[in-house]
């Protein structure tokens, strides 16, 4: 198996990082505990999301996918060895 370079390394690490906060983001901006409205309840979770509520929900999840590729590209595919010819 061949070692990973520094920038492969690198946007690994990144978007491993990514994959794993953006669910707790998504997880928190779903439950909305800051948001308080008591003409309809107490409870956070009774409050109806606004719309930049949603969007930022909505870019968490696509952060997420486009992470999930990022990750799944760099692990999967094969650096070519450097210094031979790809014409042989």
């Amino acid at each position: 198996m061949m070692p990973m370079s520094a920038t492969r390394k690198t946007v690994v690490i990144a978007s491993a990082v990514v994959v794993a906060v953006t669910p707790v983001f998504c997880f928190v901006m779903f439950l909305q505990p800051w948001r308080s409205c008591p003409e309809i309840d107490d409870a956070s979770a009774a409050c109806p999301a606004l719309d930049r509520d949603v969007a930022l929900l909505a870019a968490g999840a696509l952060t997420f996918l486009v992470a999930l590729a990022v990750l799944l590209v760099a692990l999967l595919l094969r650096p070519q060895p450097q210094g031979r010819s790809a014409a042989r």
